[in-house]
């Protein structure tokens, strides 16, 4: 593979590089390993992230970034989700204002995952004019790039194998948030308004999740609520998405008092914020079970019917418990029967009782 070496990195003076990852929120919490050591690599340089609007709230408190640009590069395609041509023209819009910053290196954190996006990812990198490319091979469809990294199984390893590629080694593979006093102030605003403490002990449950095959049951989430209540007498905060709030509050519902239902309250760097304080999480695979992952909360995750050793989160040592069916792994309709709800709260309790996960800066 080509490598690019950092210590004689492209163009002069201050460069100009380009970091795109078009993906969701919890790819942008794997991808912080990489975006670490690519700043780092290239110290002296302004680095622009081009990602989704759903992943932009999290990237702009990164010290890495100059600038934080969003835009879905599948909303292009004339006709596809509604945006038609005026997407195409929003395209040609922020390329052309991309090419006028002269980046000398662009870089493409996320695989190429089809052919298709080979050619609309070699579209954007020709009118964004980087004199270099660099992205990971992707069984072959990395041909695109200049330099290009070996894949590897796990998303983190994968994008930090194209930093060190770039001649940028990890010093730490661990996720990352930057989560500004703000969030940390409206966190607690939004505790409070619940009726919870947040000086004292409380649980968080994510049982949604954007891949409707992932969510969890609602008997299930319940039992869980329940076993985490007597044995801890802890309150079980449920988090979720706006258009889960009504589901979620029928939910605590059912529980009662020592159940609190935040859905829909937060923004994520607020949720991340409740979750750096919570004595421990319990989550489906999720964009949330990165957060967690990523600020040290004690982690029990219940992961189904994905594969964790892709899509996994990241922690500490010791810090993260992956639960996943033995009979059913993969099957989206039972993959949680697999995972009995007693199992899910002696591994909480493991988590509550045990020490939490140091978070470096």
């Amino acid at each position: 593979m080509k490598r690019l070496d950092a210590s004689s990195p492209p163009g002069s003076g201050r460069q100009r590089i380009l970091v795109v990852l078009v993906a969701g929120i919890g790819d942008f919490v794997l991808a912080t390993p990489a975006i670490r050591a690519i700043a780092g690599g290239f110290p002296d340089a302004e680095v622009t992230f081009l990602t989704t609007p759903q992943a932009a709230d999290l990237a702009r408190p990164c010290p890495c970034f100059r600038e934080v640009v969003t835009f879905d590069l599948r909303a292009y395609r004339p006709g596809e989700r509604g945006a038609g041509w005026a997407g195409w023209r929003r395209f040609r819009e922020l390329t052309a204002d991309l090419r006028s910053r002269r980046f000398a290196l662009a870089v493409n954190l996320y695989r190429v995952a089809t052919w298709a996006g080979a050619a609309r990812m070699a579209l954007l990198l020709s009118r964004v004019g980087a004199a270099r490319t660099a992205g990971r091979w992707s069984r072959g469809r990395g041909v695109i790039f200049d330099v290009r990294s070996a894949d590897r199984v796990h998303e983190t390893e994968a994008m930090l194998a194209l930093a060190d590629a770039l001649g940028c080694p990890p010093q730490d593979p661990a996720p990352e948030l930057w989560i500004p006093d703000a969030s940390h102030r409206a966190a607690a605003g939004c505790l409070a308004a619940a009726g919870i403490d947040g000086s004292a002990p409380y649980v968080v449950l994510h049982a949604g999740s954007n891949k409707p095959e992932a969510r969890l049951p609602d008997e299930t989430a319940a039992g869980i609520i329940r076993g985490i209540r007597r044995a801890t007498h802890a309150p079980v905060l449920v988090t979720g998405a706006p258009s889960e709030a009504a589901a979620t509050e029928r939910l605590c519902a059912r529980i009662g008092s020592g159940a609190r239902s935040l859905a829909g309250r937060t923004d994520l760097l607020e949720l991340a914020a409740i979750l750096e304080g919570a004595r421990a999480a319990v989550t489906v695979d999720s964009g949330p079970m990165h957060l967690a992952a990523a600020v040290g909360t004690p982690l029990v995750v219940l992961f189904g019917p994905g594969d964790p050793h892709r899509f996994g989160p990241r922690g500490r040592a010791g810090q993260v418990t992956v639960l996943q069916g033995r009979r059913h792994p993969h099957d989206p309709a039972r993959w949680h029967t697999d995972i009995p709800v007693h199992e899910v709260v002696e591994a909480t309790l493991s988590r509550v009782r045990g020490p939490r996960a140091p978070v470096t800066d």
